[in-house]
C-alpha cells in the first residue's frame, strides 16, 4: 500500500468523526473525545504527507514522510550524478593521453613530450580544479574530494531525517536504524573503495608512473626508430577499462540504497495501517457507548416539546382547525341557497370559523409556556369575538361590521410583541399578531355600501310635497339607477361573451372595468373585493345577472326584450327627462359654454325632437335619386330606399348614414360619460349627474329636425376645438408641459382661489430638492384653472350666443384669423380629486371609433378662421395627392369637373390649378427638400423635423395642429362645387391670417411671461419676438407660444419632438419657417391662378360690358353734339313725341343720378 492511499483513507476518517460530531443526536459530552481522536488522525495524516514543517521535536522541526523519502530520492539522484562526473574525469584522461601521442608524433621536441607527461602528473593527479589550458577538467585528487563529500553529506542527511522518527513510532524506529546502518554501511564501501582508488592512484604515481615517465624519458633517444603503438594501445584499453568500472560502482550502489529505502517504506505503512484500525476501532467502540447512554433521555425530551412552544402551537392548530369536526374545512359544505328558517351562508360561515378560532385560543390558554402572554392576547381575542359575532347575527357585510373591524385594527396597533421581551413565547405572540393582521386585511376587502345603515337626516315631504333634503335625496337615488344601469348593462353585455372566461383581476377586461367603477380589484393573488379565480369568471358573473326569475337584474340577455327590475326603473327615469324637456320647450337660452353644451348633448335622446332628427332630417340628407329603385304598386308607383343606398361619396372614405347616427349617439353617450369625468356625480352643493339630461340649464331645442341638426353642428363646431386642446394637453407630461400628472376636482385650487391658509402650500423644489423658501401660496393646477377659465393665456371670450348670429362680445376685430374661443364653464366639482391622465382616458373614450367630422361634412361651412382654413386645405391637397381609392377618385374627379363647369369650359386644364394648390400647400418631400423659397404650407405641421445648417434657412417641423381638424377632414362629393369656391377665392384670406399669426408671434413680449433668460436685452422684446436668433429656450419652453397658438385655435404639432434632444426646435425657427411660407413662390403662382382663372371665366363678360360700354359712350357723344332728329331717324317713328327720347331718359332708367340735371341733354 502507497503512502499517499494511506493519507487518503486517515483524511476519510478525519471526515467521518467530524461528521459524527457535527450529528444534532450526539450527545455534547462525547464532543472532547471526537476532537481529540480527529486531531490525532490529523497530525498522522500531515506526518505521512509532503509537509515540511509538522511537528516540532526538541530544538528542531520535524518534516513528513514523504518529505523524507523524496529527500532520500535526491540524494540517491546526486550520487548518480557524482558517478556521471567521474566518468567524465576518466575520459578526459583518455583524451589526454591521445593529444599526447598525436603530439608526440607530429614534434620531434622530447621536451614537449615531457612538459606534457608533468602536466599529467601535476594536474591530472593532484587536487586541482582545473587542468592547464583545460578550464573545464577538474584532477583526480578533486574528483575524490567531491565523492567522498558526496557521501558524507548523503550520510548526514540521512542520519538527521531518519532520527526525526524515532519519536514517531517503535518499529518505525528500528526500520529507520537499520536504513542508516545499510546506508552507513554502504558509504564506508563507498568510502573504502574511493581511499583504496587513491592509493592505487598515489602508487601508480610514485611507482609506475615514474618508472614507466622514466622509462620514457630513457626511451625518447630511441622514439625515432621505436613504434608507439604499443603504447597507445595500452592507454585506450586503460580508457576501455575504466568506464565499465565506474557503471558497475554506480550500479550497485543505486540498487543497494533503492532496496533499504523500499524495504523501510513497506514496513512504516504495514506499521501505521496496524495502529490506524486499532485507535478508530476503540474509538468508535467508545463513542457508541457514550452516544447510547447520552440519547437513553431524549424520546421523552422530545415527546414533551410537542405540547409547547411552536410544535404545541401547530399541534393546536392542526387539531381545531383542520382535523376537528367542526373545522373550518366544513364550511365548503354550506349550503349558497340556504332554505327557509336557516342563517344565511355568510353567518354559518363566520359562525365555523370564529368557532375554531375560539376553541384554538382556549386550548392555547393552558399551553404551560404561553399562560403568562395569554393576557397579552385578550382584548383581540374579545374584539374578534365581537366582530364574528354581531356578523353571525347582521348575517352580511354591514356598515357594524366595518366598525368592529376597525376597533379590531386598533387593539392589533396596540399589540407589540418585540415589546414583550420577558414574555415567555414573544415568537408566539408575533405569530399570532401576523395571522390576525393578515385576517382583519383580507376582512377589509370585503365590499361595504357607503349608505348601508344610512339614515335620513330630515323629512322628505312636508304637506305632501317634496323638501329640499327629499329633493336632493331623490337626484341621489335617479342619478344612481342611471350609473347602475350603464355600468351593469356594460357588464351584462360583456361577461357573457367577450369577457367569459375572464378572472376579475387587474390584468382582465372585466376586472379592469369594474375597477374603474370603484370595486378595489385583486393584481395577482385574492387581495381585492371581489373574487379572484376559477369560481368567478364573466360567465358567473352573468348568470348571476340575467335570469327569468325573481333576484335577477335582468330578465332577458337581449336588452329590448328585457323587462327586469333595472330595465324598469330605467323606463321611468327617461319618462322623467321626457316630462322635463316638455316643460321646457318654450326655453330660448342656447348653450355658451362646453359644460352648457355637453349638458345639451346629454338631453338631446331625451327631447321629442331627437327621433326625427336621426329618422328624417339626417336621412334626406343621404338620398340619392340615382341610387333609388323606383316600383310599381296595383294603382301607384312608389320609390325604394334601402339602407345600403343611404351613403355619400367622401374622402377618405364613404359616409354612410348608419355611421353618422352612431355618432351621434356615441355623442350623446359620451358627453354623459365626460361631465361625470370632470365634475363628478353630484353631491349637496353641486349639479348631480341627474340633471345633465333633464335640461335643467332650461337650454333651447329646435322644434324641427333641420334646424336642430344645423344647431347640432353648431354646438360641434364650438365644443371640439376645445376637447380637442384639453385632451393634447393631458396626453403630454410635465416635461413637454402637458397636464397628464396635474390634479383637477373637488378641493383643487385654480389660479383664481383665494388664499387660506399659507402653511399649507408646498415649498417650490429645485433641481437638487432643496426648497427655494418658504412657500406663501398654495399651489395651483393649470388643469384645474382652464376648466375653471381662469387660466392666464388662455382666457375665453365672453359668448351669448351660437350659430349664424353668433354673439361675443370679446372676439378681436383687428386680428384676422383668429377663432371664437368658447368657454369651459365648469363649476361645482363633486367627488375625489382626478389627474390628467383621467381626464385623458374619458376624452379618449370621447373621441375613439367614431368620426364626428363626417356629420360636420353633411352641413358644411366656408372656412372663417386660421385653423378652419388651415385643416380644409391640408385635408383637400390631400384628398388631390393621394387619390388612389375609389372613393377619393370618385371625389377628385367630381372636384376637377366642378372646376371646368364653373368655367363655362373655359378654363380647360385643371391641372394647373391643382398643382398650384398642391405646391402651395403640400409639397414638401424630405428626399429631395426643395429651397427656403419655396416652402409650402406643410412644411409646418410635417410628423419629422428637417435638420439643415441654419444658412439654409430650412426649419420644417410639426410646429401646429389645427384644433379645428374634426370640422374638414371629411370631403363629400356633392360638395365639390364648394370646396372649389373655397379653394378659388380664399387664398389671399389664409394668406392674410397667417401673416397676422406671424405678427403676432413676433409680438410676444418674453419679460411680461416671466421668461428669465429674456429679461435683460432687447431681442426678446416685443416686436422681436422669434427675429435674431433669440434667447427662448425652445419653442415649447416659452409661455408666450402656447397662449399665441391657443387663441389662433393650433396647438403644438408633436410636442416631444419639438422639445427632443436631437432635433429641439427654437422660437425663431419657427419664425423663420413661417416667415418662408408667406414668402414662397408657390404663394405667389397660386395667387397667379386665382386671377387667372378669375379672369379667364370673367372674360367674355368683361369684352361684352366693355362693347356696351363703347355703344353708350358713343351715343353719348352723339347725344352732345347734336339732337336725334338731326340723324334723321325720326322717319320711321309714328308717335310726333317718341323722337324727344334723350340720353337723360336712358341714365334715369340705369339709376345714374344727377346726370338728369345737365341741362345740355336736355332736349
Amino acid at each position: 500500500m502507497h503512502v499517499t492511499t494511506i493519507i487518503s483513507e486517515l483524511k476519510e476518517a478525519a471526515w467521518f468523526i467530524d461528521k459524527s460530531k457535527n450529528n444534532g443526536n450526539t450527545p455534547s459530552g462525547y464532543s472532547g473525545d471526537k476532537n481529540g481522536i480527529k486531531d490525532y488522525m490529523v497530525l498522522l495524516s500531515n506526518g505521512l504527507g509532503d509537509t515540511s514543517n509538522w511537528r516540532s521535536h526538541g530544538t528542531g522541526k520535524v518534516s513528513g514522510l514523504q518529505t523524507i523519502t523524496t529527500a532520500i530520492r535526491q540524494l540517491h539522484q546526486d550520487s548518480l550524478n557524482r558517478s556521471i562526473t567521474i566518468t567524465g574525469g576518466i575520459g578526459n584522461i583518455g583524451i589526454e593521453l591521445t593529444n599526447l601521442r598525436n603530439n608526440i608524433l607530429l614534434n620531434s621536441d622530447k621536451k614537449d613530450v615531457i612538459n606534457r607527461l608533468e602536466d599529467l602528473h601535476d594536474a591530472g593527479f593532484a587536487n586541482n580544479e582545473t587542468w592547464p589550458d583545460q578550464a573545464s577538467t577538474k584532477g583526480l585528487e578533486t574528483i575524490k574530494q567531491d565523492i567522498t563529500n558526496a557521501l558524507s553529506d548523503i550520510q548526514t542527511q540521512v542520519t538527521d531525517n531518519l532520527g526525526i522518527l524515532t519519536t514517531f513510532d517503535e518499529a518505525a524506529l528500528k526500520q529507520f536504524e537499520a536504513v542508516k546502518e545499510n546506508l552507513t554501511q554502504l558509504c564506508e564501501a563507498i568510502k573504502t573503495e574511493g581511499t583504496y582508488g587513491v592509493d592505487n592512484l598515489r602508487a601508480l604515481l610514485n611507482t609506475t608512473i615514474k618508472e614507466k615517465l622514466a622509462r620514457i624519458k630513457n626511451k625518447l633517444g630511441e622514439l625515432q626508430t621505436f613504434d608507439l603503438s604499443a603504447a597507445i594501445r595500452d592507454a585506450e584499453n586503460f580508457l576501455t577499462s575504466a568506464d565499465p568500472t565506474a557503471q558497475a560502482t554506480i550500479t550497485s550502489i543505486r540498487g543497494v540504497v533503492s532496496s533499504n529505502v523500499e524495504e523501510a517504506q513497506n514496513d512504516l505503512i504495514t506499521q501505521v495501517n496496524k495502529n490506524y484500525v486499532t485507535s478508530v476501532k476503540a474509538i468508535l467502540l467508545e463513542f457508541a457507548e457514550k452516544a447510547e447512554k447520552e440519547l437513553a433521555p431524549l424520546p421523552k425530551e422530545i415527546t414533551d416539546d410537542l405540547d409547547i412552544g411552536y410544535k404545541g402551537f401547530m399541534k393546536k392548530f392542526e387539531k381545531h382547525f383542520v382535523t376537528h369536526e367542526k373545522s373550518i374545512k366544513t364550511i365548503k359544505d354550506i349550503n349558497p341557497k340556504p332554505v327557509a328558517q336557516e342563517k344565511s351562508p355568510m353567518s354559518q360561515a363566520a359562525a365555523k370559523f370564529f368557532g375554531s378560532l375560539n376553541r384554538f385560543l382556549h386550548d392555547l390558554e393552558k399551553q404551560p409556556d404561553f399562560k403568562t402572554d395569554y393576557e397579552k392576547i385578550k382584548p383581540t381575542r374579545d374584539a374578534l369575538a365581537k366582530l364574528f359575532g354581531d356578523l353571525v347575527t347582521s348575517e352580511y357585510f354591514n356598515h357594524e361590521f366595518s366598525r368592529n373591524l376597525s376597533a379590531l385594527k386598533v387593539t392589533l396597533s396596540e399589540l407589540k410583541p418585540s415589546l414583550y421581551g420577558e414574555g415567555n413565547t414573544p415568537s408566539l405572540l408575533n405569530a399570532l399578531k401576523n395571522g390576525f393582521t393578515t385576517s382583519a386585511t383580507e376582512l377589509n376587502n370585503a365590499y361595504i355600501s357607503t349608505y348601508d345603515s344610512e339614515r335620513f337626516g330630515a323629512n322628505l315631504e312636508e304637506k305632501g310635497k317634496l323638501t329640499a333634503y327629499g329633493t336632493k335625496l331623490s337626484k341621489v337615488c335617479l342619478t344612481v339607477v342611471s350609473t347602475s344601469y350603464n355600468v351593469l348593462n356594460t357588464v351584462r353585455k360583456y361577461s357573457g361573451t367577450m369577457w367569459r372566461s375572464d378572472k376579475i383581476n387587474q390584468s382582465t377586461p372585466i376586472g379592469h372595468f369594474l375597477g374603474n367603477n370603484g370595486y378595489v380589484v385583486s393584481k395577482d393573488i385574492q387581495d381585492g373585493q371581489l373574487r379572484n379565480g376559477d369560481g368567478m369568471l364573466g360567465w358567473h358573473v352573468y348568470k348571476s345577472l340575467v335570469k327569468n326569475a325573481d333576484g335577477r337584474v335582468y330578465r332577458h340577455h337581449d336588452a329590448d326584450k328585457d323587462n327586469g327590475p333595472l330595465k324598469t326603473l330605467h323606463n321611468c327615469i327617461e319618462t322623467y327627462y321626457e316630462v322635463c324637456h316638455q316643460s321646457t320647450f318654450a326655453a330660448k337660452r342656447q348653450p355658451s359654454s362646453v359644460f352648457e353644451m355637453l349638458c345639451w348633448l346629454c338631453g338631446l335622446p331625451c327631447n321629442s325632437v331627437y327621433d326625427a332628427l336621426l329618422r328624417d332630417t339626417m336621412s334626406e340628407l343621404f338620398e340619392d335619386p340615382k341610387k333609388q329603385t323606383t316600383e310599381a304598386g296595383e294603382d301607384h308607383e312608389f320609390t325604394l330606399v334601402t339602407p345600403d343606398s343611404l351613403y355619400l361619396n367622401a374622402y377618405p372614405s364613404n359616409i354612410t348614414y348608419g355611421n353618422s347616427v352612431k355618432a351621434v349617439r356615441h355623442l350623446c353617450l359620451r358627453s354623459y360619460d365626460l361631465l361625470t369625468a370632470i365634475l363628478g356625480t353630484g353631491d349637496a352643493y353641486s349639479m348631480y349627474a341627474v340633471d345633465f339630461c333633464s335640461n335643467s340649464l332650461n337650454l333651447h331645442y329646435p322644434s324641427k329636425g333641420d334646424d336642430c341638426l344645423q344647431m347640432l353642428l353648431d354646438i360641434l363646431r364650438s365644443l371640439l376645438p376645445s376637447l380637442n386642446f384639453l385632451h393634447s394637453q393631458c396626453e403630454l407630461t410635465a416635461e413637454h408641459r402637458g397636464w397628464s400628472d396635474c390634479w383637477y376636482g373637488k378641493g383643487v385650487e385654480s389660479s383664481k382661489s383665494q388664499c387660506n391658509d399659507h402653511s399649507t402650500g408646498k415649498a417650490a423644489c429645485q433641481a437638487d430638492g432643496q426648497p427655494k423658501c418658504q412657500a406663501k401660496c398654495q399651489p395651483t393646477s393649470p388643469l384645474q384653472s382652464y376648466l375653471s377659465d381662469c387660466l392666464t393665456g388662455h382666457l375665453p371670450h365672453q359668448v351669448s350666443s351660437i350659430g349664424c348670429k353668433a354673439k361675443c362680445a370679446t372676439c378681436p376685430k383687428v386680428l384676422p384669423g383668429q377663432p371664437c374661443i368658447t368657454p369651459l364653464g365648469f363649476r361645482g366639482f363633486s367627488g375625489s380629486m382626478k389627474t390628467g391622465k383621467d381626464l385623458c382616458k374619458a376624452l379618449t373614450k370621447f373621441f375613439f371609433d367614431v368620426q364626428y367630422s363626417s356629420l360636420l361634412c353633411l352641413m358644411p361651412k366656408p372656412p372663417s378662421t386660421l385653423p378652419e382654413h388651415y385643416q380644409f386645405v391640408s385635408t383637400l391637397v390631400r384628398m388631390l395627392e393621394n387619390s388612389k381609392g375609389v372613393n377619393d377618385s370618385a371625389v377628385k374627379t367630381s372636384f376637377e369637373t366642378a372646376i371646368k363647369e364653373m368655367s363655362i369650359e373655359l378654363y380647360k386644364d385643371t391641372s394647373d390649378f391643382t398643382n398650384a394648390l398642391q405646391k402651395a400647400y403640400r409639397s414638401h418631400d424630405s428626399s429631395r427638400h426643395a429651397k427656403y423659397s419655396e416652402a409650402d404650407l406643410s412644411t409646418l405641421s410635417v410628423s419629422t423635423p428637417c435638420t439643415f445648417a441654419s444658412s439654409d434657412k430650412l426649419h420644417c417641423a410639426p410646429y401646429l395642429k389645427s384644433l379645428c381638424e374634426d370640422s374638414y377632414t371629411y370631403l363629400a362629393e356633392k360638395h365639390s362645387e364648394l370646396y372649389f369656391s373655397w379653394a378659388l377665392y380664399l387664398p389671399l384670406a389664409l394668406y392674410d391670417c397667417l401673416k397676422s399669426l406671424l405678427d403676432s408671434f413676433g409680438n410676444i413680449s418674453c419679460r411680461d411671461w416671466g421668461c428669465s433668460r429674456c429679461t435683460h436685452g432687447t431681442k426678446c422684446s416685443r416686436g422681436k419676438h422669434g427675429i435674431e436668433n433669440c434667447q427662448c429656450r425652445g419653442l415649447v419652453e416659452c409661455r408666450g407660444v402656447s397662449s399665441t397658438f391657443y387663441s389662433y385655435g393650433f396647438t403644438f404639432g408633436d410636442s416631444t419632438k419639438l422639445h427632443g434632444d436631437s432635433s429641439k426646435s427654437y422660437c425663431h425657427h419657427f419664425y423663420i419657417q413661417l416667415k418662408n411660407v408667406l414668402q414662397s413662390t408657390h404663394f405667389t403662382a397660386l395667387f397667379k391662378e386665382c386671377d387667372k382663372y378669375i379672369f379667364t371665366i370673367r372674360q367674355p363678360f368683361i369684352w361684352l360690358n366693355v362693347a356696351l360700354w363703347s355703344l353708350s359712350l358713343f351715343y353719348l357723344i352723339c347725344v352732345m353734339v347734336g339732337r336725334l332728329d338731326v340723324l334723321h331717324i325720326r322717319s320711321h317713328l309714328r308717335i310726333p313725341s317718341s323722337h324727344r327720347i334723350t340720353a337723360q331718359s336712358l341714365l334715369a332708367a340705369a339709376q345714374v343720378g344727377r346726370l338728369a340735371k345737365i341741362s345740355y341733354l336736355q332736349p
